[in-house]
Order: C-alpha cells, then structure tokens, then sequence
C-alpha cells in the first residue's frame, strides 16, 4: 500500500510541475543585451543591436549606449569620464581600454589619450 501512495505522490507532484512549467515563457534575447527581443522591437529599438556593452577592468568599468562612452572607477584608473563615440564592443583592461567604433579597434590611455596605434586595426579579416 505505501508503493501504491508513493507513485499516487510522485504522479502529483509531476503533473503540477509539468503544469508550472507550461506557463513558463522563455524571453529570446538575440544581441545579448539583457533587453528581450519582443521588448526591444514594441519600444522601437534594433533587437540585432545591443543598446549596452558593459566591461570591467581592474580598476575601472566602462558602459557604452547609443552616443556614448562612460568610465568610472578608481582615481588612478586609466579612462575616466565621456567620451561621445558609440562603440559595439568594449575591453576595459588595467591600463588602457580599447573600443572597436566603426569597424576599427580603438584603444585609449589616461585621460582619454589615444594610445600608440594598433598595426592593424580594421575588425574585417579577410
């Protein structure tokens, strides 16, 4: 009899389940922004565009939205502040933090000083 009751439980608890779980709606997030695809296209945004990039260095963080890159962290850090360029990809490292901006990889030091350029840094590998 207790087999009997065991399995009646297990049988339960399996179709409540089967029944949360039916309810469960997967958000489809194609540019891996964090900001579903329905959301994204209802309030006018490209769901193939990422609104945000978000990278942390060692002593700074970078964000970069649709005009712009922001920095903070520490006072010693590398890039601090603004700058007015809307970047697809971000690499915040300890002493410089590098964008790539139209196609091409920049790569900035203290204040925003450009730092020595990239031999080749056109993204277009062919």
């Amino acid at each position: 009899m207790r087999n009997r009751e065991f399995v009646y439980y297990l049988k339960a608890i399996f179709f409540t389940a089967c029944l949360s779980l039916s309810g469960l709606v997967l958000a489809v997030d194609t540019d891996r922004d964090g900001l579903p695809d329905d959301w994204e296209t209802a309030n006018g945004r490209d769901p193939l565009d990422a609104d945000y990039v978000l990278s942390a260095g060692s002593q700074h963080t970078c964000v970069s939205d649709d005009s712009s890159v922001i920095c903070w962290g520490a006072p010693t850090a590398p890039v601090i502040g603004r700058l007015d360029k809307k970047a697809v990809d971000i690499a915040a490292g300890g002493t410089r933090t590098c964008l790539a901006v139209d196609g091409e990889i920049e790569c900035y030091g203290p204040g925003w000083e450009i730092y020595p350029p990239i031999p080749d840094k056109s993204l277009n590998h062919s």
